[in-house]
């Protein structure tokens, strides 16, 4: 077919076999020559000089990879030297850098990165005394064809990725870890100017801070980067839906100073959950102004206003919030005015004014360690003061701020509305503020169920250099209860209390956080009220007054061999002591029905609470207590009646008490037999209670022994013993049919529990008489051996014999 084509179209024809054959030599001579040493290190040759010709410094590559055919870039131990000394650490290191390169155009001048990842990367600023920074700069010489303007480079990133990165600014390291995708910079030297412009984009980039989580943020830059300023003409951040706008300049790096206009919307929640504050739930902040920054002095004015703002603790909620604010800055005064707020359903207005507000904001910095910006010297004190206007403002959140652990108050609920004046003023710290109030609160006309309605008015001035107290008016006023006090607590002074309540189920909240009460061990159906003086700091309260009680239950926990027991009252009365170190009772009056206490009781305190180890003493007389109700109090039903007096002195611990008294029961009746009278000497041992020289009179027979029993176990001890018990005087030994005669003496041991008593009796009974005809004597014992009582008994009859042996 050849020979048929004509002479030209043949020798085409030839000639493009040729050329295939040649390409596909070259192609694959190019395909050895890129796997060669040598080109890899001419390719870093162009590399590092492309590097020195954009930034003007010295650089240095460690290791350089390429596979040509995949478009990958492998650099490790990346360096490059500015105007810095030999010594000191270079301009910017790099451990690894890998990209993988895409093809935008081939004649255009812009670096298209797939992706980029930037292992360890260093930078170092080191600024001179003249202002001018170790960073380098392009060469001036340029051929005669460069315009004044040169573009350095363009780069198109789709992915680049930022692991352990580090800035060293002088003394001070900032990390960095950064992942962005979209990114793009162009970079241009004007050799005229001498100077950088530059612009930066990037689309989606997420950033790790230390002690914050990570967050997803978008920037927009355009800045100019001389040797000794930079102006940012278009600085925008943004994340989710909030953005922040600043332009100014930066001037001097040596000392730097920097000037601007800013502006921002922010999404509060997106803000709360990146600085981990899930109290705010939603709204939006927009704030502008302007500033100015050096290492000298800073200052800076705008507005700031919130909007939607909700808000909750768990206690506290607000929706709907808002609040508007003017604000100006400066190392020597911070001032907030024009305050206006509606938050938790009330309006607050005011203002705050701080001179020298930084002295007591952070120590002082450690002997060579560099000052803060724009400190105040430490000798100016701190000059302050607040001032706010409140308009129906709900009670709950200033009843948090006063609250603590061991004055609860937000656990009471109360809720009120609040308005009045209130104002601070210190000299120094906060701490030591003059605070002054006039306040009246307005109960809720419709209370939420757990709701606490207060009426009230507090008008007086706290100290809080002295820690005291002025009250020219407090009155405080619930559903059951009435607080008023008036003068002046301070370690010289006094404050006058009054305290009067028909249900203290109002306060349970308050003991039950205090001292972990689930539910108030008494109720009152009458009322209580307590009169007296209030002395020291508010922080170590000293009370001293009267106490009166009428009509009242206290309920005696529960243990284990017993339920809760309820005991009812008719009065209590006693002067009360409390300090931080200390609790008294003196002249103590408790009264129910016949029975009346009299006590004094003290009790150390640590911080005012009492700890197990804490020693205490305590007096008690208790005259005509009904024996009945006190076996019953215990726990016991076993048929007792009578009327005891109880007088006895304890002290110790409450882990480990002792004490010594005496109880006396008079015509008293134990199952129905007849105690005229039983005497006892009453000793208290840790967790045992001691009846020690008992005498009792049974059928006028003497009765003498001892009695142990411990608290905490049940277990108990006995001894008794009784002589010429007559036998006529039990009933269940006179019958219509038979009757028993006769002298009985008898000595019992027991011990354990009453569930598994351990028991050794032995009884001798004389002159028995069997239906008037004398039989003689006779003995009997009765020992138990575990679970089983042995019996053995025999006679000593004038006329017969009688054994008895059993278990």
């Amino acid at each position: 077919m050849s020979e048929l084509l004509p002479p030209r179209r043949r020798t085409w024809w030839k000639l493009f076999r040729l050329f295939c054959v040649f390409s596909a030599v070259a192609l694959g001579l190019l395909g050895w020559y890129v796997t060669t040493d040598s080109f890899q290190q001419a390719v870093r040759r162009r590399v590092v000089t492309a590097l020195e010709k954009a930034t003007g410094g010295r650089v240095e590559v460690g290791e350089f990879h390429t596979i040509p055919f995949r478009l990958r870039v492998d650099v490790r131990n990346l360096i490059i030297h500015g105007r810095e000394a030999p010594n000191q650490v270079p301009y910017l290191r790099v451990d690894r850098l890998q990209a993988e390169i895409k093809i935008i155009s081939l004649l255009s001048t812009t670096i298209g990165l797939r992706s980029l990842v930037v292992e360890h990367p260093v930078a170092h600023i080191v600024v001179y005394p003249d202002g001018s920074t170790n960073q380098p700069a392009p060469p001036v010489g340029r051929s005669s064809g460069k315009g004044p303007v040169e573009d350095l480079f363009s780069v198109s990133v789709s992915h680049i990725e930022v692991q352990r990165g580090e800035l060293l600014w002088e003394q001070n390291t900032i990390p960095l870890d950064l992942d962005a995708r979209d990114l793009s910079l162009l970079m241009r030297y004007s050799f005229l100017r001498q100077q950088y412009e530059t612009r930066l984009v990037v689309g989606s980039a997420t950033t790790h801070v230390r002690q914050y989580g990570p967050f997803t943020w978008r920037a927009d830059a355009s800045l100019v980067l001389a040797r000794d300023h930079a102006d940012i003409s278009v600085l925008t951040v943004a994340s989710g839906k909030s953005e922040i706008h600043f332009s100014g300049r930066v001037r001097d790096f040596r000392s730097p100073q920097a000037s601007g206009e800013y502006r921002g919307d922010l999404d509060l929640a997106e803000l709360a959950a990146l600085t981990r504050h899930s109290e705010v739930r939603k709204g939006s902040a927009h704030f502008e102004g302007k500033g100015s920054w050096r290492l000298q002095d800073f200052s800076t004015e705008g507005t700031l206003v919130a909007r939607n703002v909700e808000w909750s603790d768990g206690h506290l909620k607000t929706q709907n919030g808002r609040f508007g604010a003017a604000f100006s800055v400066t190392p020597q005064r911070l001032r907030i005015s024009s305050i206006k707020a509606s938050l938790f359903g009330g309006d607050l207005q005011g203002e705050v004014d701080v001179a020298n507000w930084q002295t007591s904001l952070e120590p002082e910095p450690a002997p060579g360690r560099r000052p803060v910006i724009g400190r105040v010297p430490a000798g100016s004190p701190q000059r302050g003061s607040v001032r706010l206007q409140l308009a129906a403002f709900p009670l709950a959140p200033g009843i948090e701020l006063l609250s603590s652990r061991r004055l609860p108050l937000h656990r009471m609920n109360l809720s009120g509305a609040v308005s009045g004046s209130l104002e601070m003023l210190w000299v120094g710290s906060i701490r030591d503020a003059e605070t002054r109030m006039n306040l009246s609160i307005t109960p809720p006309s419709e209370p939420q169920p757990g709701q606490l309605p207060v009426r009230g008015q507090v008008a007086g001035v706290y100290r809080g250099s002295r820690g005291e107290l002025q009250l020219d008016q407090f009155l405080l006023n619930t559903p059951a209860s009435e607080v008023t006090a008036s003068g002046n607590l301070s370690s010289t002074s006094s404050l006058k209390l009054s305290l009067t309540s028909h249900d203290l189920k109002e306060w349970r909240p308050l003991f039950q956080g205090a001292y972990g009460y689930e539910e108030l061990p008494f109720t009152i159906h009458g009322w209580a009220s307590f009169n007296g003086n209030a002395t020291g700091r508010l922080s170590a309260l000293a009370l001293n007054g009267n106490l009166e009680v009428y009509d009242f239950d206290t309920t005696l926990p529960a243990n284990q061999h017993h339920p809760a027991r309820t005991v009812h009252w008719d009065a209590l009365t006693a002067a009360l002591q409390y300090s931080n170190s200390n609790f008294a009772v003196r002249n103590g009056v408790l009264i129910h029905g016949r029975t009346t206490a009299r006590l004094e009781a003290s009790l150390a305190l640590a911080g005012g609470v009492p700890q197990p180890s804490s020693p205490f003493t305590l007096r008690l007389d208790i005259r005509n207590a009904d024996v009945a109700e006190i076996a019953q109090i215990a726990g016991s039903s076993r048929p007792l009646t009578g009327s005891a007096d109880v007088s006895m002195y304890a002290s110790g611990t409450r882990a480990h008490p002792h004490g010594e008294g005496r109880v006396e029961i008079r015509d008293a009746t134990a199952y129905g037999a007849p105690v005229p009278f039983l005497r006892s000497d009453l000793r208290v041992a840790d967790d045992e209670l001691q009846f020690n020289n008992l005498e009792a009179n049974l059928y006028d027979a003497p009765l003498t022994g001892s009695v142990a029993v411990n608290t905490s176990t049940n277990q108990f001890r006995l001894n008794l013993t009784g002589r010429n018990l007559d036998l006529a005087h039990f009933p269940k030994l006179q019958t219509s049919r038979f009757t028993v005669d006769g002298k009985a003496d008898f000595t019992a041991q027991a011990s354990g529990t009453p569930e598994q008593p351990s028991l050794e009796a032995h009884i001798h009974f004389r002159d028995l008489a069997f239906d008037k005809e004398r039989a003689g004597d006779f003995a009997l014992d009765a020992v138990t051996r575990g679970q089983q009582l042995a019996i053995q008994g025999h006679s000593n009859f004038e006329q017969a014999e009688l054994k008895v042996q059993g278990a």
